[in-house]
This record gives structure tokens, sequence and C-alpha cells, in this order.
């Protein structure tokens, strides 16, 4: 044997002695057993999203009942009512205007006047606190008599503006001109006026006493209507020498 030979012979035997690499496969983890768990998990969360989502829907139309309680919607008002709501306002400010000012008609007044004097409104001459007192009494009345219709607060205060305007072109026309002091005095300081009078009047309503229940009535009178049915018709009653109102008003 020669040299070579021998070292083939070496060379075999120490590949021979090597080790054998094993490629290693990684264990795959162990999640079957685990999917039944987690899909009972997933299972529980979605039930208790659908019971946060019904327990968020509940407070929700809580909270809207309740708005709606202490801020009801306004009623939806046929044309006919509004107009009937104004025309019994309208008659009551002609009647008052004939018993207070039949001396002032009667030196004063005119058709001529009444068809004029709207196209030429001025201000007036009365003195401030004059023109405070009464125009916030009547616009008091104005606002606490819509108010007894069911009208909200806003339209309360729209409506004393209309009636004030119409007292104003359509009934102290007569002897006047139309105010621009009153137009703005009467439904905005009535309404401030009437707003704390129905308050008050509420009070003293809800106590359990006589001469309270008798206070509350004379700050709001109206409150006597709220609970009946009430028509009004009235007709101006105008001759020579005089000018006058027939007024009718059940309830």
């Amino acid at each position: 044997m020669n040299l070579l030979g021998i070292s083939l012979i070496i060379f075999t035997i120490t590949l021979s002695t090597q080790p054998i690499a094993v490629a290693q496969v990684p264990q795959a983890p162990l999640v079957a057993s685990q999917l039944p768990q987690h899909l009972q998990e997933l299972e529980e969360l979605k039930a208790r999203q659908k019971e946060l989502e019904s327990q968020i829907a509940n407070e929700v139309e809580e909270l809207r009942q309740l708005q709606q309680k202490l801020y009801p919607p306004p009623p939806q008002r046929s044309a006919s009512e509004l107009a009937i709501n104004f025309g019994m306002m309208y008659g009551a400010q002609w009647t008052v205007y004939l018993l207070t000012q039949h001396e002032t008609i009667k030196e004063h007044g005119s058709w001529d006047n009444f068809l004029s004097y709207p196209l030429r409104p001025d201000f007036d001459k009365d003195s401030f606190d004059y023109n405070i007192v009464k125009h916030a009494l009547s616009g008091n009345y104005y606002y606490l008599f819509y108010r007894s219709r069911g009208y909200t607060e806003v339209e309360a205060f729209q409506w004393t503006v209309l009636s004030s305007l119409a007292f104003e072109f359509a009934i102290e026309s007569f002897t006047e001109r139309p105010s621009f002091q009153d137009m703005y005095q009467t439904p905005i300081y009535g309404t401030l006026l009437g707003m704390g009078a129905e308050r008050a009047s509420r009070y003293f309503l809800e106590r359990e006493s006589r001469v309270a229940h008798v206070v509350g009535y004379i700050l709001n009178p109206f409150e006597l209507l709220k609970s009946h049915d009430s028509k009004m018709t009235s007709m101006p009653l105008i001759n020579n020498d005089s000018v006058g109102m027939m007024v009718s008003w059940g309830f």
C-alpha cells in the first residue's frame, strides 16, 4: 500500500467520525386546545358589547323623554286657532281703549286719523315713567294671555309684539300717531314683567292657602282660563255721537 492509499483511508475514517447535523423542526405552539377558550371569550365580549349598547340606547331614550317633558315641543296650531287668539286679544284691546279713552276719542278721534296716522309714526311726548309703567303692564297682559293659550315663552313674546303693533297701528291711531317707543317698550318690558308674574303666580297657586291662591290669580288672572274652554266675540258700535264695543266672553 502506497502513501496515497493510506491518506485516503485516514481521510475516510475522519469524515465518518464527524457528527451528522440533523435539522430541528420547530414545534408548533399548542393552540388547538386553547381555541375553544378563545372563542368563548370572544362570544362573551360580543355579548357584553350588545349589553352596553342596549344600556346606552335606554339611557339616551330616557334623556330624550326627560327633555320632552322639561321642554315640550310647541303644539302645531291651525291658522284659524292663531287668528281666533289674536282676534280675542284685539277685541279686548279695543274694549279697554274705548272704556279708558272715551274723552280722548270724542275730542280727537276720527276715521281720517285712523287711515292716515299709521303712515306717519312718531316719537310720543309722554313721560318716561308713564311709558314704562303703562306699556309694561299692557304688554304683561298680552304675554300672559298668550301663555294661557298654550304658547311657549318665545311664541308668547312674538305674538305680544304683533298685538302691540296692532294696538299702535290699528286702534290708537284713531286718536294719535303710532309711537316708536311704544312699539318696543310694550313687548319687551311687558314680556319681562309677564315672565316674572307667571312664575310668582305659579308659586302662590301651588301653596295650600286660599289667600295665596287669590294672590296667584291677581298676579295672573288668565290662570282662571287654563282649565276652561273660552269663547270671545266682539262687535264695534259706532254712531254719530258715540263709539263703543259690545264684547261677549264666555268660559
